[in-house]
Formats: structure tokens, sequence, C-alpha cells
């Protein structure tokens, strides 16, 4: 997948409950680039993966697969 390819958005995430700011492209971007150097990989080569978890980590949203689920 190219970095020039943006299938998100700037929006507003919550760090902690404290306050707010506002997660940009370029933020994004890094992160993508950091996650997949940390998996051995050239920025580069980053996957949709790369980008959702960087999404969920800058916005403060949960990872779905730490949710858990109540019966």
């Amino acid at each position: 997948m190219s970095m020039s390819t943006d299938p998100f958005k700037a929006g507003t995430g919550t760090i902690g409950t404290l306050r707010s700011r506002t997660v940009t492209p370029e933020m994004v971007h890094a992160r993508v680039a950091e996650l997949a150097f940390i998996d051995g990989r050239l920025s580069s080569e980053t996957t949709m993966s790369d980008f959702a978890r960087a999404k969920r980590e800058l916005t403060g949203e949960p990872d779905p697969g730490t949710e858990s689920t109540r019966s």
C-alpha cells in the first residue's frame, strides 16, 4: 500500500478523560510508518491493519480484539 493513500480523515480524539485534540493525517501516517518499522517492514510496506491500529491508538478508540462481551 502506498503512503499516498489515506483511508482516514482527520478527526477528534480523546486523550484520557482530560482533553481532546485533532488527529491529523500526518500524525496517522507517522504512526503507520512506526508500526511498519516495528514489524520489520519498510514505511512503504504499510497495511490497512497498520492504518486501523494507528487511527485507534491516536483517537483513543478501543481495540476490537480486547473488548469483552457480557453474557
